[in-house]
């Protein structure tokens, strides 16, 4: 295997996928469907290179420690009498109010733990992307390539704290991934686990050591 390193520069916020928009909390790494968009995205021809980067075998695993940053924060949200108004007539001005909601931000620390590591069967036909990634998911979660490697196969837990991540499906074309297209997209969700360790909690942050 390949073990790409890639290092936040800030904040991230990787959002799970059962978060909504009154609670979002973090996934503690990338999904497989990010970095595989993430390559389609810096690419030069993402509809030549897609066959390239579907079949690669792909493992994300988060971080050797992780500080997770609960807050709330203020947003507008769809006041709940527009939403049988909006549905009935889209192009009905919505009305929105500032409400709260709890969001979760992860930092990094340190320099030489600092790094998400991504394992890759084979590089055959992407050599180029992975040092052109600058983020994963949505744009403000930036990243550092910092290089790769030659590694072994990782050993995932089978069990600990569960995490339902996402990755191509089996039958996705390129249709099915490209954000300009109408098709619907092809996602295949399936279960990670992670076995952190409580090191430090205060009332703002949670500092875990995996």
């Amino acid at each position: 295997m390949i073990r790409l390193r890639y290092r936040p520069t800030a904040l991230f916020h990787f959002k799970r996928l059962d978060a909504t928009n009154k609670g979002a909390l973090t996934l503690l790494m990338p999904t497989p469907y990010a970095f595989r968009s993430a390559l389609l995205a810096v690419s030069d021809n993402p509809s030549e290179v897609f066959e390239s980067v579907k079949d690669k075998q792909v493992i994300v695993t988060p971080p050797h420690q992780i500080v997770i940053n609960p807050c709330w924060v203020k947003i507008l949200d769809l006041k709940r009498s527009e939403f049988r108004a909006q549905w009935n007539n889209p192009e009905a001005t919505a009305e929105y109010q500032s409400t709260m909601s709890m969001r979760e931000y992860a930092y990094i620390p340190g320099s030489g733990h600092a790094d998400f590591y991504i394992y890759v069967d084979s590089l055959k036909g992407i050599e180029e992307l992975p040092p052109r990634i600058n983020y994963f998911g949505k744009r403000g979660s930036f990243v550092q390539y910092v290089g790769q490697e030659q590694a072994d196969l990782p050993v995932l837990p089978n069990t600990g704290m569960e995490y339902e991540l996402e990755d191509f499906g089996e039958n996705a074309t390129w249709d099915n991934v490209n954000v300009y297209s109408e098709a619907k997209p092809s996602r295949q969700r399936f279960t990670q686990h992670v076995q952190p360790k409580l090191t430090i909690k205060g009332t703002r942050h949670i500092l875990y050591s995996i």
